[in-house]
């Protein structure tokens, strides 16, 4: 192709012909001819005619200068896409735009990515069948095995000739890769077509067939994110919207009404990836499997057995790809039981720098593995972190694995720690490594534990099972003061008989009697003070038999909170000051004032009101803590309502509730919320007593009657 261009440039310039004269003679522009001149351009069948007559050469000899190359016009429209798939659902705004697109006069590159499964080729066929009529000169598909098993990625060479010879025959290609690369720009030039480009890797494989300035359109799909494309438009697929997830479902397989109730946690477990939901759906469809079966396979993250190879290949063909510590940092990041971590949660569980966890991270996200947030918070889709788990962990060496979660769980031990100590600085909690996590203030540290109880619930169920019995009961008494803040009691109670069973199991008789003491306070707050009582009984005993005074004190003292629901005020009241006295005598000032609060509501109960209101009032002197203080307040405000106060009582009541709500304390402002109505209705005024209630019922916590006076008054009063 230069042969022709040197020849042409040569025939015009022995004539010393002007390059504008010769383009007029030539029916081109001057650009135009300059293109042919340097080889830029590929010529057509006329202008070639044009040119040697132009210039009165022989018949034939500039066409012989071209060599086997094919000429624009030939006829061929090649089709390498069929219709669209079976089932196609969602993306209704993605597939507009490129649409839209698709259909502008220049649609240059559109680059589909997104994670093996989740519809990038099954998009494009369908976008194709909206378009396919602006292409009259077809559709090529062109597979460059980038990411396909058992086969080597196309070189970009190789894949630039194999497209040409599709477009104009093997025998008519330039030998050059210069002429080869205008030869296809050429041809994209003169036609309006569609050129798929899949399964590339990288953008080297691809730089040489892209259309430049065409009515052409090239869409690149590629399971990598390709970046260096800055001229292209990006579609990042994301999995389907759990709409689209159900109407995908439905389409295969039907569903009565009875197994409804398995679906929505199933297509949750497919995490929208089309090709699994398929896989799910058809497995029930040929009665391989009920859905009750199929859910507890995906729960167990048994995924291999639906024996289907469509998606398990569209997740290693990525997985096989990666690079040896890429592959163990993957791996280790699914030991997590949740699917998102936050930045400093990835570098504990690694054991990598953050520099080298930040570049680990990147590179995970560009092959669409991971996704990643603002803040460095990193997420395994669920699918590939259900794989990894059954098909990687197993392989992961032990020292390695048991490192990383002994990390792990030191790291969420230290936040949970620091989590606490800013809400509540003068509790008591084990020694655990410091956190690198630093919370701005208490607000923030509260925000954290409201959207991480269930995954450090999940780390303490981890503890117990690899080996970590200690961290487990860490965990259940660092989480004691959040659960029972926020009125959690199912999920305190539940993580304190795990705790406790794990202490049990490790023999750890001062573990067991601490964990026994909190499970009671859930008990208690939970309305079951049989139980309770006999949790701390049992925890008085071993920390005696351990000659662990205090441990044994604020066992009684719990025991001695459990009388006052019971009935038993004065034993209650006897119990208390007995721990009072022990917490005075050791400096232990909160725990004194939690006992003050205690035979504050004994002493009331057995009408004793000077005694009652001396107790509340020293506990409120004695807080320390917007927390602590709120609950002394509330207690006294409940002494001086039973003692028929109602102004004093009002007055403490407002105090609390204004405390609590600035504090989040969401109980402690039910309490006080109830109280003022309490106060209300006692005075007559009904319409305010249900304003108060009312507002006390629509708030996010509900209260236990059976351990919350103002609830017992306010149903007697109502």
């Amino acid at each position: 192709m230069t042969a022709f261009g040197d020849e042409l440039r040569a025939l015009r310039r022995n004539r010393e012909i002007q390059q504008k004269d010769a383009a007029r003679a030539l029916a081109m522009s001057p650009s135009q001819l300059s293109k042919l001149e340097t080889g830029k351009k590929l010529p057509s069948e006329a202008a070639v005619r044009r040119a040697e007559a132009y210039y009165e050469t022989k018949s034939g000899h500039l066409r012989n200068l071209l060599g086997p190359v094919g000429l624009p016009g030939h006829g061929l429209v090649p089709q390498g896409l069929l219709s669209g798939p079976q089932h196609f659902v969602g993306r209704d705004e993605i597939r507009t735009r490129l649409v839209n697109r698709l259909r502008s006069g220049r649609p240059g590159v559109i680059s589909v990515g997104g994670l093996g499964g989740i519809g990038k080729s099954a998009l494009v066929n369908t976008v194709w069948t909206d378009v396919a009529k602006d292409y009259p000169h077809g559709a090529v598909v062109l597979d460059l095995h980038g990411h396909a098993e058992n086969n080597s990625e196309w070189t970009t060479g190789g894949a630039l000739a194999s497209l040409l010879a599709l477009l104009v025959g093997a025998e008519r290609l330039p030998i050059d890769r210069d002429g080869q690369v205008n030869l296809l720009r050429t041809l994209l030039s003169d036609r309006r077509m569609f050129l798929v480009i899949d399964n590339v890797r990288h953008v080297d494989q691809v730089r040489d067939l892209l259309p430049g300035d065409s009515g052409s359109a090239v869409v690149v799909i590629s399971r990598t994110r390709l970046t260096a494309l800055t001229d292209a438009e990006h579609i990042d697929l994301k999995p389907l919207e759990p709409g689209a997830a159900q109407e995908l479902f439905g389409r295969i397989t039907r569903v009565n009404q009875e197994d409804e109730r398995y679906v929505n946690e199933i297509l949750e477990h497919c995490g929208g990836l089309p090709l699994v939901i398929q896989a799910v759906a058809a497995s029930h469809h040929t009665g391989s499997w009920d859905l009750a079966e199929l859910l507890d396979l995906l729960r167990k993250a048994q995924l291999a057995a639906l024996d289907d190879d469509r998606w398990i290949s569209a997740l290693t063909v990525s997985l096989d790809l990666l690079k040896p510590d890429e592959r163990e940092f993957l791996t280790l990041l699914s030991l997590h039981p949740s699917s998102r971590m936050d930045r400093n949660t990835v570098v504990a569980l690694s054991g990598a720098a953050p520099n080298d966890a930040n570049r680990l991270t990147t590179r995970l996200f560009n092959s669409y593995l991971v996704d990643r947030y603002p803040g460095g918070a990193v997420e395994l889709h669920d699918v590939v972190r259900a794989h990894l788990v059954e098909q990687w962990k197993p392989q992961l060496d032990a020292t390695v694995r048991d490192k990383a979660i002994a990390r792990l769980l030191d790291h969420v031990a230290g936040t949970v720690a620091r989590a606490d100590a800013l809400l509540e600085p003068d509790r008591c909690r084990p020694e655990v490594p410091e956190s690198t996590i630093d919370f701005t203030d208490a607000a923030g540290a509260l925000r954290w534990l409201r959207d991480s109880w269930s995954t450090v619930t999940a780390l303490a169920e981890l503890a117990a099972d690899s080996g970590h019995p200690q961290r487990c009961v860490d965990l259940a008494r660092l989480m004691r003061g959040f659960f029972g803040r926020d009125k959690m009691i199912e999920q305190w109670i539940a993580l304190h008989r795990r705790a406790l069973a794990a202490a049990q199991g490790a023999a750890d008789d001062r573990a067991t009697a601490s964990t026994l003491t909190n499970l009671g306070m859930a008990l208690l707050e939970g309305g079951r003070p049989e139980e309770a009582a006999e949790c701390h009984a049992r925890a008085a005993e071993l920390f005696t038999a351990l000659d662990d005074r205090l441990g044994a004190t604020d066992a009684r003292s719990s025991l001695a909170w459990v009388r006052i629901y019971q009935g038993e005020s004065e034993a209650a009241l006897a119990g208390l000051a007995e721990a009072a006295a022990s917490y005075l005598a050791n400096g232990r000032t909160r725990n004194l004032m939690i006992s003050l609060r205690g035979m504050s509501l004994a002493a009331a109960a057995l009408n004793r009101t000077a005694e009652a209101l001396d107790h509340a009032t020293r506990a409120v002197e004695l807080s320390t803590t917007p927390r602590d203080e709120v609950l002394a307040v509330n207690g006294l405000a409940w002494v001086h309502f039973r003692a028929a106060h109602h102004a004093e009582s009002e007055r403490l009541y407002r105090w609390a509730a204004a405390l609590a709500a600035r504090e989040e304390e969401h109980a402690e402002r039910a309490r006080a919320l109830n109280g003022l109505g309490n106060v209300a209705a006692a005075q007559g005024k009904h319409a305010e007593a249900q304003h108060w209630w009312s507002e006390a019922d629509n708030g996010p916590v509900a209260l236990n009657i059976r351990v919350v006076g103002e609830l017992s008054y306010r149903r007697t009063a109502a």
